[in-house]
């Protein structure tokens, strides 16, 4: 049997009775997290995840590299059994593997400049997503740890 790892773990022993304060307290860890870690020094999301476009999505970062969005689909992109254009491959087409700079950074998809999520409203419902990201992302391991810390079931 696999073992659970230690923000599995908090998940499922944490008592949360108030999801507001929980949203609340993660979105101030972000905020901090965000003054002391550079994503852009990173990029561990770009070089191991694929992402998403929406169609608005597709359409800015076609522009900004002189392409039709067909031809950028065509390029880069494919329909995944949801339904959603992804990335092809890792690391992301987009990733300047010399200096981690993004090369559609000012047109990126909207999950890139939400990434990694632990800001949002309904932190809840995105755990398994932050459990998976908290193996590459120091923000979201920061947030974890700030949770971790700050919300325990005595509360």
């Amino acid at each position: 049997m696999k073992v659970k790892n230690e923000y599995q773990q908090w998940f499922d022993t944490v008592e949360i009775t108030d999801k507001s304060e929980l949203d609340h307290l993660a979105a101030q860890a972000t905020t901090s997290a965000y003054q002391k870690i550079d994503c852009l020094e990173c990029a561990k999301c770009c070089l191991t995840t694929v992402t998403t476009f929406t169609e608005s999505d597709i359409q800015s970062a076609a522009k900004s590299l002189a392409m039709s969005s067909k031809n950028f689909k065509k390029q880069y992109l494919f329909m995944d059994l949801d339904g959603n254009y992804t990335t092809q491959n890792v690391p992301c087409p987009f990733l300047d593997l010399d200096d981690h700079k993004c090369k559609i950074y000012d047109n990126r998809p909207h999950a890139c400049r939400s990434f990694p999520h632990t800001h949002k409203d309904h932190f809840l419902t995105r755990k398994r997503v932050h459990i998976e990201n908290a193996k590459f992302c120091g923000i979201t391991t920061y947030v974890l740890d700030t949770l971790k810390t700050n919300f325990t079931k005595t509360r």
